[in-house]
Formats: structure tokens, C-alpha cells, sequence
């Protein structure tokens, strides 16, 4: 991936009985995300979460084996499990 979404937080979900079916999600509104989990995002910590939101596709498209996804998330909700 560019280095454009490197000073972002992401979503990242494997599929369960795919290790390559890798799905990226930036999230686009960070703003959820620091007022439930601050503490923790400092530590660069990765932590398990249940979360829905709006998918969209990123402006600049990446290469990437076709069972990879890459895509801009605005999260509607998000939870620690």
C-alpha cells in the first residue's frame, strides 16, 4: 500500500477458513475510534473489535492478489470484544 493512509487507523478482517481473504478498511472517521479506544491506540496496541459501518473504495487503487481488499470504512459503530 501507498503511504498515504500510513498516518491513519485501520480495520483489518481475515476470513476464517481463508488465510489469504484479507480485507483493509480505513476508517474515515477516527474521531469514533479516539473517543472509545484513546488509551489504547497510543500503545499501537491491536485489539479484537466488532464494528459496522459504509463501505467505499479507495481514490488510489493498489496491486494486490485479487483475494485482498482495500477499502475507506465510516464507521457507524465499533466495540471492543
Amino acid at each position: 500500500m501507498d503511504t498515504y493512509y500510513n498516518n491513519t487507523f485501520w480495520i483489518v478482517y481475515q476470513e476464517e477458513n481463508c488465510s489469504n481473504c484479507i480485507h483493509s478498511m480505513i476508517v474515515c472517521n477516527e474521531d469514533l475510534i479516539k473517543n472509545k479506544f484513546g488509551n489504547v491506540l497510543n500503545n499501537n496496541e491491536i485489539i479484537q473489535v466488532k464494528f459496522s459501518g459504509h463501505l467505499k473504495e479507495i481514490c488510489k487503487k493498489t496491486f494486490a492478489p485479487a483475494d485482498y481488499t482495500y477499502q475507506r470504512i465510516i464507521l457507524t459503530s465499533i466495540e471492543k470484544q
